[in-house]
């Protein structure tokens, strides 16, 4: 399946997902003062840039009473503000070490099998990867980009640990060549920039360099697959809402 899920899309889904579902629950006076309390922790925490203690006051909530709809909508809004972090970054060690201690209930990663037993992972999507550079480089008449062309070119590289740099490393360390590290960057944009100023290229992911459509795409071989997984707690850790909103993303993304 190629699909291109850009980033501002994740957020719709999410929302989209949280929307579709139907859980059972009724919340009495007691159990309704307890949301209400919850959701108020959560918009404060949210307030003040603390996406992790709003993600767990909206969770707190969301069990109580499943069906509240500010709940609801806070969790998954915070979720995806969360997500759209995650996925830039692609920094699913740290992710996939607070869903197993609990710190988290789930995260966007480019990982397709868990590596801890207490993490279940389940494939949303997958889209190739680009070649990206200039109109005018040298490089931009070429109808496919081998690996192995790009030996001493100057290649605009990503932080360790995040997902994107793992998986071009890995693509050029199969074919055996060493790009030069000309920029090292934590941002898309700054990356497009040093690109039209021919500096340097990148491979990215198809849908990140569709944000910028003043530069070439090409095609690499051999091809490079960017996958993107939505990570939760294993099963013997269980959570209506959580899975119910898992379900739902899944299926919003097959269709």
């Amino acid at each position: 399946m190629w699909h291109v899920l850009r980033i501002n899309s994740i957020s719709k889904l999410l929302i989209g997902a949280c929307a579709a579902l139907v859980l059972g629950g009724c919340a009495g006076p007691v159990e309704q003062w307890i949301v209400n309390a919850r959701v108020h922790q959560g918009q404060v925490a949210l307030a003040r840039g603390n996406v992790r203690d709003a993600l767990l006051s909206y969770k707190l909530a969301l069990r109580v009473d499943p069906n509240d709809e500010r709940a609801r909508s806070g969790f998954v809004q915070t979720s995806a503000d969360f997500a759209q972090d995650l996925y830039a970054k692609g920094d699913f060690d740290d992710a996939l070490a607070a869903i197993a201690d609990g710190q988290m209930d789930l995260a966007l990663v480019s990982i397709t099998s868990p590596r801890s037993p207490l993490v279940t992972v389940r494939e949303l999507t997958r889209e190739p990867m680009v070649f990206v550079c200039e109109a005018t480089h040298p490089l931009a008449r070429r109808k496919r980009m081998p690996l192995v062309d790009l030996a001493g070119q100057d290649l605009i590289h990503f932080p360790l640990g995040w997902g994107i740099r793992q998986r071009v490393d890995a693509g050029f360390a199969a074919v055996g060549v060493s790009p030069v590290n000309a920029f090292e960057v934590a941002d898309y944009a700054i990356a497009a920039e040093l690109i039209r100023h021919r500096l340097a290229t990148a491979i990215l992911p198809v849908s990140v360099a569709d944000r910028f459509p003043d530069l070439r795409k090409i095609d690499v071989d051999p091809p490079l697959v960017w996958t993107l997984s939505i990570a939760s707690a294993g099963p013997q850790f269980t959570d209506r809402a959580i899975d119910a909103l898992i379900d739902t993303l899944t299926r919003h993304v097959e269709h």
